[in-house]
């Protein structure tokens, strides 16, 4: 936490612009915090995105290679063991692959077709100037 120390005088019989500008300066001084508070949740916030994107990365990474290795030594044993021939497995591997790419494309077409981001919120903020509108003019046709 930022220490902080006021310099504020205390007034015995306050005018009303030494209010005005004691209550902005006060006012001032709680932005002043608040937005140092953020500052260092944001900083915080930041190292700790950094490191969860790095984390990502790494396990990524690690398993695309343990990916790698499995399907050498399952295509190895295929070949070695039920006597396929190279071209019969990778055949099969890149058949199995295709499956699975038109399956994930089939999910990523449904997840995609619903409706815009934030259709709702548009909607919502549409309704109230709507009503905004509605009332400014009856209020005009008041007066």
């Amino acid at each position: 936490m930022i220490p902080f120390t006021s310099t504020r005088t205390v007034l015995s019989n306050p005018s009303i612009p030494d209010r005005f500008f004691g209550l902005i300066s006060a006012v001032s001084e709680h932005l002043l915090a608040l937005f140092s508070l953020a500052s260092l949740e944001a900083q915080e916030l930041l190292k700790k995105t950094i490191y969860s994107v790095v984390l990502l990365i790494a396990t990524i990474a690690i398993l695309f290679i343990t990916y790698l290795g499995l399907l050498a030594t399952m295509s190895t044993i295929a070949v070695t063991q039920f006597h396929w021939s190279w071209g019969t497995v990778l055949g099969i591997i890149t058949f199995i692959h295709f499956v699975v790419a038109l399956i994930l494309i089939t999910l990523l077409r449904q997840q995609c077709s619903g409706g815009l981001p934030f259709e709702k919120t548009t909607l919502e903020i549409q309704h109230d100037l709507e009503a905004l509108a509605s009332t400014s003019s009856s209020n005009a046709n008041n007066f």
